[in-house]
């Protein structure tokens, strides 16, 4: 058997080589043509417009804060040199999608076994959902190797230089921000497990925890300075945390961004309704529209108690299952790869209990994560951030059969 320094050198080889195929072979389907608010606050950075997005035509072309920041500027190198191009980003998303699977292996490694952590990296590897996200402009894209780089300065409590780890991982944080504002979850989750694991005690643990919002927030503090100077109002990271929320939070709302004939909910508005939205949208403001969407949903809310919380109870079951509004999640392709990791996930989390303290960072992560979506807006792509704990979870299980069946082979087993 291969060593496992040499094994993850063929995982994640086969890891690239799989998401460099798929780019010739489904790359022109029109499907995976769409620049998104991404592309197009990237290409507007390079016609020397600023960070600016007129929201597909609605608006005016302005400063925005709408959009993760550190993906689009990651296009930018490419369609200054090519203009709009999909081949360089593709290939750019091959390296840091692949490169995911050393992380998932050294924390495997670390929290299970060496075999463990191969597992999870040609789980991720061969994952069918995380070979095609190659193909689209989306800022996971870049969140998942520094989401994966976090996680293992996270997990690294024997750290030789606790402080100094302390303040590294709250820097990578930041900067998984810029790429998926909703990573903020790690910020209760790491130091939840440090505190659980008593990497927080005492005096020493009050200057790691400073240490660690201090790497955030100096990453973080660049683009809401930005914000503030540009948009007049305090956006850490993003301002379409209310207008997201209002889709998924309306009356006659679906919970997604989607009615059930998949069309978007801002096209299918009753018209009085759109006529109302429209009427109070300052085309000029972007921090006016997203307090007017604020405001809405805190009033649908107060006067629609009860259905938000069936709203909250869909998203749930449309998190962890099949959205019905979005054409994907009945694909075989995305059901069947999402059964097969569940099961084994599961039984991981059953054997893990007994380690609860070392395993709960997966544990709030996936808690986390469920719950920020369930109140606001799910859509398939939001069930992303949950695949590292869940495929951790999934090698321990499969590490624990992998266990059983070799002692049921054995001389007098």
């Amino acid at each position: 058997m291969l060593n496992g320094d040499r094994a993850i050198g063929w995982i994640i080889g086969l890891a690239l080589a799989l998401r460099l195929a798929v780019i010739p072979l489904l790359g022109n389907d029109p499907s995976n043509q769409s620049l998104f608010e991404y592309g197009h606050i990237a290409w507007n950075i390079v016609q020397g417009h600023g960070f600016a997005y007129d929201f597909d035509g609605r608006y005016p072309l302005q400063p925005t804060a709408y959009s993760p920041a550190l993906y689009c500027y990651a296009l930018v190198p490419w369609f200054a040199v090519f203009g709009i191009n999909f081949l360089g980003p593709r290939i750019m998303h091959a390296v840091f999608l692949a490169a995911v699977c050393w992380f998932l292996y050294k924390i495997g490694a670390r929290l299970i076994s060496r075999r463990a952590g191969l597992v999870a990296a040609a789980l991720w590897a061969v994952y069918p959902e995380a070979i095609f996200l190659t193909l689209r402009l989306a800022p996971e894209n870049l969140m998942f190797p520094l989401f994966g780089w976090t996680l293992w300065r996270a997990v690294q409590t024997d750290h030789p230089r606790p402080g100094r780890n302390a303040l590294v991982t709250g820097g990578l944080l930041g900067l998984a921000c810029w790429t998926n504002p909703s990573l903020q979850v790690l910020g209760l989750a790491i130091p939840l497990h440090w505190k659980i694991n008593g990497f927080l005690r005492g005096r020493a643990g009050w200057k790691r925890f400073g240490l660690f919002v201090m790497g955030a927030v100096l990453v973080i503090a660049p683009w809401t300075i930005r914000n503030y100077l540009r948009l007049g109002a305090f956006v850490p990271l993003r301002s379409a945390f209310a207008y997201n929320m209002w889709r998924g939070n309306h009356e006659g709302a679906t919970g997604t961004v989607r009615n059930f004939q998949f069309i978007n909910v801002d096209v299918a508005l009753p018209e009085d309704y759109k006529a109302y939205i429209d009427a109070n949208l300052d085309p000029t403001d972007e921090i006016a529209r997203d307090r007017f969407f604020a405001a809405e949903v805190k009033k649908f809310i107060r006067e629609h108690p009860g259905e938000f919380l069936r709203l909250t109870g869909t998203r749930v079951s449309y998190y962890w299952w099949q959205d019905k509004t979005h054409p994907l999640t009945g694909s075989l392709w995305y059901m069947a790869p999402w059964v097969l990791l569940l099961i084994p996930a599961a039984a991981g989390v059953i054997l893990t209990l007994r380690r609860w303290r070392s395993w709960s960072l997966w544990y709030l992560q996936i808690l986390g994560f469920t719950t920020l979506f369930a109140l606001t807006v799910v859509v398939p792509r939001y069930r992303l951030p949950l695949y590292p704990a869940l495929i951790l979870l999934a090698a321990a299980g499969v590490e624990a059969g992998w266990r059983r069946l070799s002692e049921r082979h054995r001389p007098g087993g």
